[in-house]
């Protein structure tokens, strides 16, 4: 069988040559590894410390969990060498901090997004951590980022973040041309006109044109409803500010269009988190008379 040769990503757009081109060298990288050396890899050399995921701090009962690069599905210990993190490094962050008991959780966020594989599930488990969360961002909150920063019980950017780009993308590379000028001319056998969509050695049809046409916007109107209920607002008002249009907003701007609840520094957001881990202990504290 032929695998179709696109994903559907949740990225802001300007970011997806460096994705794409990162993913390509983290599997160049692998590839030539020497296996032994790969089999004998330790991704710490402090066994201690690999206990707990690179991308948790706890402090006083807060669980920061640092989101910083592109998001990917694929799980390799080179991930931060390319400026990316797994959704299975988040989701470990995130029971780990359970697992502390973490009062409250502040998700430190920039990225442009990244691969939509993977991320529902990793947003279900953010929004379903039985502490008050925080999702922060002082430069980028995009995409599949944003996704899983709205699933936080409180929003907030600094006044110079860029939050947004909300929708997905599939990008395609026609080569028929230039194969054509080499005087190669390939060939494919397929089982129906719709298999192995996205090759491309060939020019793509108006139907296969309009099929992958319709997996963005199914998937995009998923990724509108999620923000539609996480968000409070109907898909009409979503539609109305642009927000579905891709379009990104800078500070006040995004508070403007209640992408996000408040304008907070990053120290002002730990306040905050503080704040929470208080009143889950007094509330602890009062339960004991």
């Amino acid at each position: 069988m032929i695998n179709q040769s696109y994903s559907i990503l949740a990225i802001e757009a300007a970011s997806f040559y460096n994705f794409v081109h990162a993913e390509d060298l983290m599997l160049q990288k692998i590839m030539s590894m020497d296996p032994k050396i790969m089999a004998g890899y330790d991704d710490d050399d402090d066994d201690e410390e690999e206990k707990i995921s690179r991308l948790l701090q706890m402090h006083e009962g807060v669980a920061v969990i640092s989101i910083d690069g592109m998001l990917t599905n694929s799980n390799s210990w080179i991930n931060r060498w390319f400026g990316m993190v797994s959704y299975d490094e988040i989701r470990i962050a995130c029971l780990q901090a359970i697992d502390q008991g973490a009062k409250a959780a502040l998700f430190r966020i920039s990225s442009p997004g990244g691969n939509v594989e993977g991320l529902a599930d990793t947003a279900n488990l953010i929004s379903n951590m039985p502490m008050e969360t925080i999702a922060f961002t002082s430069s980028r909150m995009m995409s599949a980022a944003y996704f899983l920063g709205s699933q936080c019980d409180n929003l907030y950017c600094d006044s110079f973040a860029d939050v947004g780009s909300i929708g997905v993308i599939i990008k395609l590379y026609d080569r028929s041309g230039m194969l054509a000028d080499m005087k190669v001319k390939p060939m494919r056998f397929r089982s129906g006109p719709l298999k192995a969509t996205g090759d491309g050695d060939f020019k793509l049809s108006a139907e296969e044109m309009k099929y992958i046409q319709e997996k963005v916007t199914i998937t995009a109107n998923k990724f509108f409803d999620i923000v539609s209920e996480a968000r409070g607002m109907p898909r009409e008002v979503l539609d109305k500010l642009e927000i579905t249009s891709g379009r990104t907003y800078i500070g006040e701007e995004a508070l403007g269009v209640n992408l996000v609840d408040s304008i907070k520094t990053f120290d002002e957001s730990m306040l905050k988190a503080y704040d929470i881990v208080k009143k889950v202990d007094n509330s602890n504290n009062t339960r004991l008379f």
